[in-house]
Parts: structure tokens; sequence; C-alpha cells
């Protein structure tokens, strides 16, 4: 009797141990993805800031023509910066625009699978 209550007691503290082995691997790998996440927001930021306003600059030169009175790069950067210091929406569109184009690849990414796992189901539910 006394072996099965220290074998018990065995099995109890191992099964503790590997949930909160379980527990901390959770919280380690969300506070990697949300670190992940934020890094990820910073460099597609950090993108909408330079490089899609100087394509998008290049682009509507070349097919509208020159950009208001100074036909400079600097000044659509200025008119840029001054319409996200005064919180215009659509500097704020232009500079969040590749992340919100991610978010939009992985909604519908998501949604696929959803779509996905549900056909499985239903074709699952059929055959039985």
């Amino acid at each position: 009797m006394a072996t099965k209550l220290a074998s018990l007691s065995r099995l109890t503290s191992t099964a503790k141990e590997s949930m909160e082995n379980e527990q901390s691997v959770d919280r380690s790998g969300s506070m990697y993805s949300l670190k992940t996440e934020a890094l990820l927001l910073l460099g597609l930021i950090a993108l909408g800031v330079w490089l899609v306003p100087a394509l998008i600059y290049l682009v509507g030169s070349e097919m509208l023509g020159p950009y208001g009175e100074i036909q400079t790069i600097s000044a659509f950067y200025l008119d840029l910066f001054g319409f996200l210091i005064a919180g215009r929406g659509i500097g704020w569109l232009l500079v969040t625009s590749p992340y919100l184009f991610l978010s939009v690849i992985r909604l519908l990414a998501w949604l696929w699978g959803v779509a996905q796992r549900t056909a499985t189901k239903k074709r699952a539910r059929t055959t039985e």
C-alpha cells in the first residue's frame, strides 16, 4: 500500500511539473509572438514611412506630372509628415498600408483554413 501511495505521489508531482512546463512554454511562446508581431509592425511602418511614399511619388510624377509647386520628393515627404502630425487619416493610411495589407492577407488565409476545415468535417459527417 505504501509503495502504491509513493508511486501515486510521484505521478502527481510529475504531472504537476509537466503542466507547469507547458504553461511556461505557452507564456514564453505568446511573449515571443507578441515581440515578433511588434517588430513586424515597426518594420512595416518604417517601410510605410520611407519606401511607400517614395514609390508613390516616383510613379505619380511619371504618370501625372510634377508634385505641387516644388517639384521634389522632399515636398511630398513634408506634406506626408504634416498629415501625420495633423492626424489626417490619409497620411496614417499610407504609413500603415503595408501592415494593413499583411493583416488582410492573414485574415483571408485564416478564413480559407476555416472554410477548408468546415468542408472536411461536413464530408466526414456525410460519409458516416
